[in-house]
């Protein structure tokens, strides 16, 4: 089961970051044929999103302590003290946005709204930066992990 956490939390991830490269793009390219798409495509960002947050806490609380405790000992330690304390906090930013997208692509005309469309290009450009910076930021703290083990080798 710590195996598949491991993996799915960061799968739910990047699929959260294609959707929303999807939602950017249908955007940039609005017509009336793909406003359907682009609001199934910002819910599933959300989606995405969320099931992120919950797998990726259920692996704080249950498995994160073992590795945490190996980080703090070996060569590595800044990245639970900088690395990981920083992506628990810098996801709820992406959390947040990606819970907002839905709401601007329904609740506005993308078709006649520029000011609308911007934001919700503006959004998916942050969900996506931000997401792939927490991505690197899940290799540093794996890799630390890797580090530990080895010890001074």
């Amino acid at each position: 089961m710590k195996e598949f956490i491991l993996f799915l939390h960061p799968m739910l991830g990047v699929f959260g970051v294609i959707t929303a490269v999807w939602v950017f793009v249908e955007v940039l390219n609005v017509s009336e044929r793909n406003l359907k798409r682009i609001n199934i495509a910002s819910i599933l960002t959300a989606i995405l999103m969320v099931l992120t947050w919950i797998t990726s806490g259920y692996w704080y609380i249950v498995y994160y302590a073992g590795d945490r405790a190996l980080i703090l000992k070996g060569p590595w330690a800044f990245a639970h003290n900088l690395v990981m304390e920083s992506k628990e906090h810098v996801f709820f930013i992406v959390l947040v946005l990606s819970l907002f997208l839905p709401i601007v692509t329904k609740s506005n005309n993308l078709l006649e709204n520029k000011p609308a469309r911007s934001l919700v290009l503006t959004l998916t450009v942050l969900i996506v930066l931000i997401s792939l910076a927490l991505e690197g930021a899940g290799g540093i703290i794996s890799f630390a992990v890797r580090m530990s083990l080895l010890g001074n080798i």
